[in-house]
């Protein structure tokens, strides 16, 4: 698998593990719905760590790290697309600088 493709499949494995996390959140702590959107969490990290190990074989951290922080920008977007959270303009904003961030961090 080339590295790219791993990159999204590690931010979209982080950014579904914290919106299983914001989920579970709101089940009764113990019932059987918290422990398994719990535990689907956790594993959900856990794959997106393993890949990023993957990935720094193979990229420097300069080029991985800030390209695997778009979880966060992913997180942002889909907690209000499927959440139903509302997004501010400062958040919007806050989405289009990171993004921006990125490109600006890659090499040239």
């Amino acid at each position: 698998m080339k590295t790219p493709l791993l990159m999204i499949v590690g931010v979209l494995l982080s950014a579904s593990a914290q919106l299983g996390l914001r989920r579970s959140s709101e089940l009764r702590p113990g019932s059987a719905a918290w422990t398994v959107g719990m535990g689907g969490s956790v594993a959900l990290y856990g794959l997106a760590f393993l890949i990023y190990s993957i990935i720094l074989r193979h990229e420097k951290v300069t080029v991985a790290g800030p390209v695997m922080t778009v979880g966060v920008v992913g997180c942002v977007v889909l907690g209000g697309l499927l959440l139903g959270e509302t997004l501010t303009l400062r958040q919007w904003g806050g989405v289009v600088l990171a993004t921006a961030a990125i490109f600006l961090l890659r090499p040239a």
